[in-house]
């Protein structure tokens, strides 16, 4: 059974690229994310972790360029 969601670290050794290149796509906005632990105020985000979901990283990496 696949997980749901990965962490920034998961995500990246998934799909075998480092946890900037997540990062980058995450900050970009190509890849989606969502804050674990439901935090409104902003400055609380940095608590949590960011999770990925598994669709999202999928059509993230169905969206990049052919070799």
């Amino acid at each position: 059974m696949r997980p749901i969601a990965y962490t920034v670290p998961g995500a990246a050794a998934q799909v075998g690229v480092s946890v900037d290149t997540i990062r980058r796509a995450i900050k970009t906005g190509a890849l989606s994310a969502k804050w674990s632990g439901g935090y409104d105020d902003e400055a609380e985000r940095g608590k949590g972790k960011q999770l990925i979901k598994a669709s999202d990283l999928e059509a993230w990496v169905d969206g990049l360029d052919d070799a």
